[in-house]
């Protein structure tokens, strides 16, 4: 590729050397977007990790990311091909998170909402892209059979997530049935000694592993005398306070109706510290699956919006007439596209490691003249980064010039015969 313009470097380097400054940009670009001709294109935020317009992104991009057009110059009948390589950088400390699922069997097997967030959780969590995130399960009560440590394997993550633990234990033998009080304290036993697995780092230093205790119960875990249920609790409460002391974070998810408040939601607040430690199940898979992707600060989600140049009057002021048509079915990867709208935009949501790179096809509409590719104005062409931390991020994209030469190729019109026509060209 040839290297960028002096113009796409001054243009990066001011966008990083701004961002520690970003509190006040991120403001100012976010009204700016209003603005953008952009402004009917959908731009949903995130719900695995929450991002935060006040909190700077901490992955910046590379000094190599630009837009180039091949060729630069063309006839008015040609297509230039547009390509934007994107890629960043998010030199952050790695966070390894290790989780362990504490759940009710008899839950697990009646609650078809449950079991589907059980086993949504190995492909969300992508394990094989992520060294740093690590998760357990320990079934307690009657019918038990689930007891998996703190792994990382994507296959036995699968058979644990599903039920299917790797440590099953044998049905000839009686029914182990572990009390809830017993689950949590292997489950801290196992995060405790997961601590020094993680794999080390050649670029980022690794923090201690965050570990979590994730209680999955219902207001059915409890039995039904209010005497059982309160003896139940007291149980609970000294492993519960044992793990939060060996600075295990203890979480509550709740299935159902009722359970928040229980005394298993008591106690849980209780040992953790917090009000906040309780739960609806659906919105601890969320948040696990955040927390996972947040061990190694990425980015997971990136909008690339920009707006292709119109005619100006006199007055250098934009008008409805187009310079540039976009080629239908040209963009890789694929958009939704209006052919007569010069608004485009790109939404990835994946966690992104490497270069990202964006193309289409335009065909000129004015006869000839020297043209930018992107509407002017400082928020026209943008991408817009959010980070596994929570992070965000707004920053320009350079503005490519295309060189229209006008009709072509020449044409050669030949007297007829019997004729006394001469040549005539036109171009």
């Amino acid at each position: 590729m040839a290297s960028p313009a002096p113009s796409t470097d001054r243009g990066i380097a001011w966008q990083t050397n701004r961002v520690p400054r970003a509190l006040a940009v991120l403001a100012g670009g976010l009204a700016a977007l209003a603005a953008m001709p952009l402004v009917g294109l959908p731009f949903v935020p995130a719900t695995v990790v929450r991002a935060q317009v006040d909190q700077p992104s901490l992955c910046h991009p590379a000094r190599t990311n630009r837009t180039e057009v091949a060729p630069a110059r063309i006839r008015r009948a040609e297509k230039a091909i547009v390509s934007t390589f994107l890629s960043f950088s998010c030199p952050a400390p790695i966070e390894p998170a290790h989780t362990v699922l504490v759940t009710d069997a008899a839950l697990v097997s009646s609650d078809a909402g449950v079991r589907r967030g059980l086993a949504s959780l190995s492909a969300r969590l992508a394990i094989t892209s992520n060294a740093y995130a690590r998760i357990g399960r320990i079934d307690f009560g009657p019918g038990a059979r689930t007891m998996c440590g703190v792994i990382n394997d994507p296959d036995e993550v699968a058979l644990c997530l599903s039920g299917q633990g790797v440590d099953v234990p044998d049905p000839r033998q009686p029914d182990p049935a572990p009390t809830l009080s017993e689950a949590i304290r292997q489950a801290h036993i196992r995060l405790v000694r997961a601590r020094d697995d993680d794999p080390p780092s050649p670029d980022n230093p690794v923090r201690a592993a965050r570990d979590i205790i994730v209680l999955v119960a219902g207001a059915e875990t409890l039995p039904d005398g209010v005497a059982e249920q309160a003896a139940l609790c007291a149980d609970i409460a000294p492993p519960l306070a044992d793990a939060a002391a060996a600075g295990i974070e203890v979480r509550l998810a709740c299935a159902g109706d009722g359970c928040a408040t229980t005394c298993l939601a008591d106690t849980a607040r209780a040992a953790a510290g917090r009000g906040d430690a309780v739960v609806t199940w659906h919105e601890a898979v969320d948040e696990l699956v955040g927390r996972a992707w947040a061990s190694e600060a990425r980015v997971w989600r990136l909008d690339v919006r920009e707006s292709l140049n119109r005619g100006a009057n006199r007055l250098g002021q934009p008008t409805d007439s187009r310079v540039w048509s976009v080629v239908p079915g040209s963009f890789d990867p694929p958009i939704p596209h209006d052919r007569e709208s010069t608004a485009l935009q790109w939404t990835l949501t994946q966690p992104m490691s490497k270069t990202v790179t964006l193309t289409y096809h335009v065909l000129s509409q004015m006869e000839h003249g020297t043209f930018t590719l992107r509407q002017s104005g400082e928020f026209s062409a943008v991408a817009i980064v959010q980070d596994t931390r929570g992070g965000f991020g707004l920053y320009r994209l350079n503005n490519p010039t295309i060189v229209v030469a006008g009709w072509g190729p020449f044409v050669a019109f030949l007297p007829r015969l019997g004729r006394t026509y001469s040549y005539v060209h036109s171009y």
